[in-house]
């Protein structure tokens, strides 16, 4: 039989990232005095990251999209290429995105540290 706080890390809904990677990091991440995760906040956290993760990738495509179709070479009809992202792609997309600009620079200020 499972205690309440084992089934709220367990039922995880629909999510792609783990749950239980997720609570795991956060308990790491707290130290000596972070012992007790509360039970949904491994869940309610990972559908944060996969959501953000989510809309950095929809920008970075769409900015590959763009790139790809501006800069006229190769196919015009647009129908089996693939978009490749990169890094410069992501900063793109999210240079464009009002919502997501301040995470990221937030994010690149951390990096350069």
């Amino acid at each position: 039989k499972k205690n309440r706080k084992q089934e709220a890390v367990d039922d995880d809904g629909d999510l792609q990232f783990s749950v239980s990677q997720v609570h795991r990091h956060l308990k790491q991440a707290g130290g000596d005095d972070f012992h007790d995760v509360l039970g949904g906040a491994p869940v309610y956290m990972t559908a944060v990251l996969e959501q953000l993760t989510k809309e950095i990738l929809t920008a970075a495509g769409n900015a590959s999209r763009q790139q790809s179709s501006g800069d006229g070479g190769g196919d015009s009809g647009g129908g089996g290429r693939k978009s490749v992202i990169d890094y410069t792609h992501i900063q793109q997309g999210v240079a464009g995105d009002d919502a997501l600009r301040p995470l990221w620079s937030q994010f690149e200020q951390q990096q350069q540290r």
